[in-house]
């Protein structure tokens, strides 16, 4: 996919989860791309965990790699560690 910034773009893989109810987003692909980053306490419940706390968000937008398909992303979680397990591995062509 692509995410777009201010003035710059990055294509990296991502997870599209349909049953997510938010979004989250690598702190350093934020940094890269510029984005304004906001803080609000929230609570993040997740399959082994819950916790409450300040987090950061942004706003953003991503894409296909095609460039034709763009949507908006609001109030995404920015976060330095994105949770996947040791051997996890990103899709290939052949997936």
């Amino acid at each position: 996919m692509i995410v777009y910034g201010k003035n710059k773009v990055i294509k990296c893989y991502g997870l599209l989860d349909g049953g997510a109810t938010r979004s989250v987003l690598k702190s350093k692909i934020a940094t890269e791309l510029g984005l304004d980053v906001y803080s609000r306490n929230t609570k993040v419940i997740t399959l082994d965990s819950n916790s409450t706390g300040k987090r950061e968000f942004a706003d953003f937008e991503l894409g296909n790699l095609e460039g034709n398909y763009k949507t908006k992303v609001k109030g995404a979680i920015v976060d330095r560690e994105i949770l996947t397990l040791e051997n996890d591995t990103p899709p290939r062509n052949e997936d």
